[in-house]
């Protein structure tokens, strides 16, 4: 798979994961923050660091913008997507605080991993409603 390709070191690590988990039936595992937590499928054991670790950034970036924000007005936080309300006339400028709080908390949240070169995988979006609405198929 290209991804894997373009980054080896998940190849590595994926396998020296399985391996320990083949040898002990467990492997213990730390986000990047610090969390520890002890998997014993190779499933877990792949997931919790980096679902853990998205979760911290997400968090950070939520704290972020209300240390450096007056009231944003957050109306949902699911997973590693943060649903702000605005007006209209600031959403390009609340798109910004927010690209910015989340690259933040992404350098903050990744600095001391050995990932070379992981890229922020996306930038805010600006939208009318957070989800799309799906169109109903005519039978």
């Amino acid at each position: 798979n290209k991804w894997f390709k373009e980054y080896n070191y998940f190849t590595t690590w994926h396998n020296l994961t399985d391996d320990e988990l083949k040898v002990k039936g467990y492997v213990d595992i730390t986000t990047a923050l610090g969390r520890k937590v002890r998997a014993y499928s190779l499933n877990d054991a792949l997931n919790f660091p980096i679902q853990g670790s998205s979760a911290e950034v997400t968090k950070t970036a939520v704290r972020y913008l209300y240390d450096r924000y007056e009231d944003p007005d957050i109306i949902n936080v699911v997973h590693d997507s943060i649903a702000l309300h605005v007006y209209e006339e600031q959403a390009e400028m609340w798109k910004d605080r927010l690209n910015e709080c989340m690259v933040d908390a992404w350098f903050y949240v990744i600095k001391d991993q050995v990932i070379p070169d992981l890229p922020m995988p996306k930038e805010a979006e600006i939208k009318d409603r957070w989800s799309p609405i799906k169109e109903k198929k005519d039978d």
